[in-house]
Formats: C-alpha cells, structure tokens, sequence
C-alpha cells in the first residue's frame, strides 16, 4: 500500500492517512490510550469493514496529528488528544 496523506484521483479518501487519523481523534476524545491500544482498536476498527490497515499507517497518521499539535505524549506513555 501506497503512503499517501490525502485523497487523490487514484485514492480513495478512505485509504489516506487524514481519514485515518480522523478514526484515532475519535478513539482519543473518550480517552487516552498508548500506541498498541491504539494500534489495535484501528486495526479491529478497519477489521470490521474487512480491511486490513498496516500498523505503520496508524503510526504516520499519529505522526500526522503530532505535527498539527492535535495530540501530544504523556509522560506514561499514553498519547491524550489537545484539542477535541
């Protein structure tokens, strides 16, 4: 799968990372979480619609959300949404 950040001609805005991270906000306004629970409850999100998602994906759009000061890392390693 292509790394891609928003939606194109060719992908569907469902496969890019923006979509993505719009999934881990929603996850993140009912608490925090740290990286694997995250991680897992994307993967069982995407799951459910039969899609499988790499990890490394919900890592970038984290990564994402990071960049646009929308999360931020606690010291216990949990990652809390900034703004819901």
């Amino acid at each position: 799968m292509t790394l891609v950040v928003y939606p194109s001609i060719h992908i569907r805005f469902d496969q890019s990372l923006l979509y993505i991270a719009g999934i881990i906000k929603k996850y993140l306004t009912k608490n925090d979480m740290n990286l694997d629970e995250l991680i897992m409850a994307i993967k069982e999100f995407f799951s459910l619609n039969g899609r499988i998602i790499p990890s490394m994906d919900v890592i970038y759009s984290i990564d994402l959300l990071y960049a646009l000061n929308s999360v931020k890392l606690l010291e216990n390693g949990k990652i809390r949404l900034v703004c819901k």
